[in-house]
């Protein structure tokens, strides 16, 4: 049941960040116009590296790594499924503003202490923000580790990544070529194009016939799909159980199990552990132009070495 709970937490995050930063009012730097004093000005941000390595470790599914902030070397979370850098307001030192408090709601209730903080610097392996407001959210139920936030799409879009779990490191070149893409992760064995819906990736996957969307989500330390689709794929699923889920604003249930054998682009995954879920779901595809029916994250990357290009949107999956 604790892992499980681990494991959901910051896929509501994700969910979370979007209703959080409208509602107070984090805007991008515009030097053309000028803006209202109730809005908070997002940081600058400045790549001074053509290649970047970032060594991570991983915890119950969830990538940990070093950065930056004010200063201060800290632990953040590494979660494509946010959308930005958003800070712990739990944390020692991070100046939390509550006259932008706001209200968000996760599995089992509603979300404390939602609201900015700003921030003077943020360094990470070359990518450098500066000056500026961002989410702050309480994450203390998130991890026992002590974090002092998540690293967010915004922060490395820039970048295409190349994960690789077995050597624990991510590698981030802001102008890949191919060429060099396979001299350093070896046989390219499926390239995937993908649309984007606002920051998350969404491509394919086939089970037994079926083919269902699925968001990229490197911060989604299990996969996830809707409920309502089990029935359907029921001679697919093996181990399936309800769990108690442990989630960001209280108790509740969830199913979850494994399918046999499921296939993105012409590559077989087999066994792969999913959580069976509507709610959160539903949240995500609220008012969408994009329908996602389920989330892939730490299980599916890790099978083998894969390359997420926001600017090529595609994914380029190599045999290990």
């Amino acid at each position: 049941m604790i892992a499980l709970y681990r494991l959901f937490m910051v896929m509501i995050l994700m969910i979370l960040s979007i209703f959080i930063k409208a509602q107070a009012n984090i805007v991008e730097k515009d030097n053309t116009s000028s803006s209202k004093s109730a809005e908070l000005l997002a940081p600058s941000k400045t790549n001074t590296r053509e290649r970047i390595e970032i060594h991570f470790t991983v915890y119950n599914g969830i990538i940990y790594v070093q950065a930056s902030l004010n200063g201060k070397e800290g632990t953040f979370i590494l979660d494509s499924g946010a959308p930005d850098l958003i800070l712990n307001s739990d944390a020692e030192n991070i100046e939390y503003n509550s006259s932008y408090k706001s209200e968000a709601s996760g599995v089992g209730g509603k979300v404390k202490k939602a609201g900015s903080a700003h921030i003077k610097s943020f360094y990470w392996n070359g990518i450098t923000l500066s000056e500026g407001n961002v989410l702050s959210v309480s994450m203390s139920h998130l991890t026992k580790k002590k974090i002092l936030g998540l690293i967010g799409y915004s922060v490395f879009d820039d970048y295409a990544l190349t994960f690789d779990y077995k050597n624990h490191k991510i590698i981030g070149l802001l102008n890949p070529s191919l060429a060099q893409e396979k001299e350093l992760n070896g046989e390219l064995i499926a390239t995937i194009p993908f649309e984007m819906y606002k920051h998350i990736p969404v491509f394919s996957m086939e089970v037994n016939g079926k083919v269902y969307n699925m968001g990229l989500d490197s911060g989604a330390a299990a996969n996830v799909l809707y409920e309502k689709y089990v029935p359907e794929l029921k001679e697919s699923i093996i181990r399936y159980k309800e769990s108690d889920l442990t989630g960001i604003g209280g108790k509740t249930k969830a199913k979850k199990g494994r399918i046999k054998r499921l296939k993105v682009g012409d590559v077989n995954y087999e066994k792969l552990g999913f959580i069976f879920e509507n709610d959160m779901l539903n949240g995500l595809n609220h008012k969408s132009t994009v329908k996602i029916d389920g989330l892939l994250g730490y299980e599916f990357l890790k099978q083998y070495i894969t390359t997420v290009d926001f600017k090529a949107k595609e994914v380029r999956i190599y045999k290990k």
